[in-house]
């Protein structure tokens, strides 16, 4: 279940309660400092965690501040946020299927995934490599948003 896409151009630049999007980041304000940090982080480590309360913009600083750095990087950022809204939800199926709209979106080639495949194992296989269509290797970044949602949810 994904949120309703607010309408934010530079007459109407705050999207409300929702959060800015990839596509909004001409017009995302956000701080640079904060973005150009995460991006170091996310560049040099395989485990980033972004903490804070509610409400102060994780979500529109990863979207609309570090996606579209990480795509200049030849970086896939995959966007997921769980579906709940079923009684027992498949985290895995929803992470694959993110995977797959998401780089066809950016029109990168990524690699098949057979049913019941463990997501480790889709992400280390021999032949899981991701292609931009500018021939250059793409690498996957997963970004579970609301992921303490797991535990409590």
């Amino acid at each position: 279940m994904s949120a309703p896409a607010a309408t934010v151009n530079a007459d109407n630049p705050w999207p409300g309660f929702l959060s800015f999007r990839q596509a909004d980041r001409d017009v995302f304000g956000g701080p640079r400092t904060q973005t150009e940090e995460l991006l170091r982080l996310v560049m040099r480590e395989r485990l980033t965690v972004l903490f804070a309360l509610s409400g102060l913009g994780k979500s529109s600083l990863l979207q609309a501040g570090l996606f579209p750095h990480l795509r200049r990087e030849n970086v896939l950022p995959v966007y997921v946020r769980v579906d709940f809204s079923s009684p027992s939800p498949d985290l895995i199926g929803q992470i694959k299927r993110a995977i797959t709209t998401q780089a066809s979106a950016a029109q990168i080639e990524a690699p098949e995934s057979p049913e019941g495949e463990r997501l480790w194992d889709y992400l280390h296989r021999q032949d899981a490599e991701f292609w931009t269509n500018r021939n250059r290797p793409a690498l996957p970044l997963i970004a579970l948003d609301q992921f303490e949602e797991v535990f409590t949810l």
